[in-house]
């Protein structure tokens, strides 16, 4: 698997949940790679998806590392710009088998779900599980 078919999986996911690719902010669609203002002033960061499901508009974003490199620096962006997102919930979908050995992804991000409550890290298979709760607009 290369993080490209990771991307294209989350994809899959959306739309077998019933959300069609649009560039507007309309109920059940999502955007793909979005830009936004980043952690560092005068550089954007992008979103591989916004997801604008009837409970929340939601940023999805995949991190895929098959082999030892920058893994925790990468995540530990994510969970800086997680802290400010303007959206609902923030996913990290997590792949590669650096990213995936002994959960160590799954576990370095949720140990920073304090400082970033909207911080949600998941597995493209998991990833369902974790929208549907945003998509039952009379849900608790």
């Amino acid at each position: 698997m290369s993080r490209q078919e990771l991307v294209q999986q989350v994809e899959q996911t959306l739309i077998g949940l019933g959300f069609t690719e649009n560039k507007s902010a309309s109920v059940m669609c999502y955007r793909k790679n979005v830009s936004y203002p980043g952690l560092i002033q005068g550089q954007n960061s992008h979103a591989h998806f916004l997801v604008y499901a009837p409970r929340g508009t939601l940023q999805i974003n995949v991190k895929f590392q098959q082999s030892s490199g920058t893994a925790i620096e990468k995540l530990a962006y994510c969970a800086d710009d997680a802290e400010t997102t303007e959206f609902d919930r923030y996913f990290v979908v997590c792949g590669g088998e650096q990213l995936l050995r002994n959960n160590c992804a799954i576990n370095y991000l949720r140990s920073r779900q304090h400082r970033a409550p909207k911080l949600l890290p998941t597995t493209v298979d998991m990833l369902g599980h974790y929208l549907a709760p945003y998509l039952d607009p009379k849900a608790a």
